[in-house]
């Protein structure tokens, strides 16, 4: 589970923040992904392997009438780190075509002996998202115009032209708490990864609202490094805390394609099926 929270709540760290257009402006051209990208990660307590992660986007789905990128992680511990704590989590996030906010965050959770679905519903008209646990309401809590959720606030930072120095935040919501998440460009350098060698940009994201061990751990530090390039892909995500360092590290990028972008949902799809969803889903 230690995997899963650092790698996540790194994602909810990678914040940023850009001018804003609206679905009229929105060219799939510019954005640094398409559907059909896949990002394969391999994850490590010290230099332990411990498990797998992936990032997806699938195309376009439609929330409430209103066109949406889709995208997907996945997390799953590997055979060793089974037997002591089990983890098969997917998540799906739906942000706004124009990638200005959040619509819809669904987590399918097994982790260990807790198993539930929570659900994040974001409520443009009242300004306020839902946080729903396995059907129960658990929580609601006001959200700002620029709020996205802990998976799309990852490709939000994507496209943000990074520079050295730069400060960078944005409004992040789990449906319990909105936070202004920041994180700073610390320069650029060449790494090595499973996946080849990439110039990167270093960013290190602030860990005071991320709580758990990152709350323990008086000196906790995140570091994420983005590709240089038009993909700006985070290729390594490296968390410091009390109990050691986690790594993600990128094994395989498979880039996406855009193809004709729809402008109303299909008459006979009236809502979002989350838990039947088309691609990969972590092995049992």
């Amino acid at each position: 589970a230690m995997l899963f929270r650092i790698l996540f709540s790194t994602l909810l760290a990678l914040t940023a923040l850009v001018s804003q257009g609206t679905a009229q402006d929105f060219d799939p051209a510019n954005l640094p992904f398409a559907p059909g990208e896949r990002l394969e990660y391999v994850l490590r307590w010290e230099n332990i392997p411990a498990g797998s992660a992936s990032l997806q986007v699938h195309d376009i789905e439609f929330i409430d009438g209103q066109p949406s990128l889709h995208f997907r992680m996945l997390v799953s511990t590997n055979s060793f780190v089974d037997v002591f704590y089990k983890v098969r989590d997917v998540i799906d996030s739906y942000a706004a075509l124009d990638m200005s906010r959040s619509l819809l965050f669904v987590q399918d959770q097994n982790e260990g002996d807790v198993e539930r679905d929570i659900r994040v519903e974001f409520d443009w008209t009242e300004m306020i998202a839902k946080r729903i646990s396995s059907g129960v309401h658990k929580d609601t809590v006001t959200i700002f115009p620029d709020t996205f959720d802990e998976l799309s606030v990852g490709y939000f930072q994507r496209l943000v032209e990074l520079r050295p120095g730069e400060i960078i935040e944005a409004h992040v919501t789990d449906g319990n708490n909105c936070v202004l998440g920041r994180a700073t460009c610390l320069g650029r350098e060449w790494i090595s990864v499973p996946a080849g060698d990439y110039y990167c940009f270093v960013i290190r994201p602030e860990t005071k609202d991320l709580g758990g061990v990152f709350e323990k751990s008086p000196d906790a530090e995140i570091l994420a490094w983005i590709t240089a390039d038009e993909r700006r892909m985070p290729v390594r995500i490296r968390s410091e805390v009390i109990v050691g360092h986690f790594t993600a590290d990128l094994v395989s990028a498979t880039p996406g394609q855009w193809g004709e972008v729809p402008v109303q949902a299909p008459a006979s799809e009236d809502e979002i099926d989350t838990e039947n969803q088309p691609g990969d889903s972590p092995s049992p």
